[in-house]
């Protein structure tokens, strides 16, 4: 969650003080909370396809 919140909030913002800052942070948050969807993984290792054949043979 924090690298999402660097990149939409903090890294092309400009700040006077640390209210301002922590408003805009739970501004952002209230926001994404209330317009999100489910996260979508896209990284997907090679030992996972490695152990599929060994988790879906069967019960032993």
């Amino acid at each position: 969650m924090f690298g999402i919140i660097q990149r939409r909030v903090l890294r092309r913002g400009s700040f006077t003080c640390a209210d301002e800052l922590i408003k805009k942070m739970y501004d952002y948050m209230i926001w994404h909370n209330q317009s999100s969807q489910p996260f979508r993984w896209s990284y997907r290792p090679k030992s996972w396809s490695a152990n599929q054949s060994a988790t879906h043979s069967g019960p032993n």
